[in-house]
């Protein structure tokens, strides 16, 4: 009858979205952060004072907050830090010039590493970093520092990849990272994309290979 038809239509759509699913988790994990106290007009960080020289910026304290903004490789040089379709991060001051990240926490409310999720590992992301001075200037507004754009190319994997450091787009500021993708639940593969569910019963006895998902 049309009942069970539509059960019929309704199990072939979800085993149609099953397939078409797929789970990853990418997470950054912040080591290090240096600047040499310049903003990105090359300007000091602070209005010149007796603790600050205009000349070379000495003592001249740069204090730092992020934006981490995730979107899909290749995006040409955007400074905007909303345009963020695949995550984003936001802190309010986490240090001074240069500094060490916490471990576990890079603000409030921001774990280290930090984790973003989606529903296809697209084999490569960008990760935009906008870096600001929060006190900067002559009214104390916020100061823009830097732009720092990686272009992450990673394979699935249950450990991080080696450390890098990288340079902003106007050479004022320099970020260490490092990065780890995985496939989450019962998704394997290149973009986590295959589905596997080990079984050990009357319905079938396998493993799923965790490289490329086959039983």
């Amino acid at each position: 009858g049309n009942m069970d038809s539509y059960l019929q239509l309704f199990a072939i759509l979800a085993i149609v979205l099953q397939c078409a699913r797929a789970d990853y988790t990418l997470e950054v994990l912040a080591h290090s952060f240096s600047n040499d106290q310049r903003l990105s007009d090359g300007s000091c960080c602070d209005v010149p004072g007796s603790n600050c020289n205009p000349w070379w910026c000495g003592h001249c304290e740069c204090d730092i907050k992020f934006v981490f903004c995730l979107r899909m490789s290749g995006t040409t040089a955007d400074s905007d830090p909303d345009n963020c379709p695949l995550g984003r991060y936001s802190t309010g001051q986490v240090g001074e010039d240069g500094f060490d990240f916490d471990p576990s926490t890079i603000y409030d409310g921001v774990p280290n590493p930090m984790v973003f999720s989606g529903s296809y590992w697209p084999d490569s992301v960008q990760l935009y970093v906008e870096v600001v001075d929060v006190d900067g200037g002559l009214l104390g507004s916020d100061d823009h520092l830097d732009d720092i754009y990686v272009e992450i190319s990673l394979s699935p994997s249950s450990a991080f990849y080696p450390q890098q450091s990288y340079t902003g787009y106007y050479g004022h500021a320099e970020i260490v990272l490092s990065f780890r993708v995985q496939c989450t639940g019962d998704f394997y593969g290149p973009n986590c994309a295959t589905y596997c569910v080990p079984t050990d019963d009357s319905s079938g006895h396998y493993t799923c290979d965790v490289t490329d998902g086959s039983k």
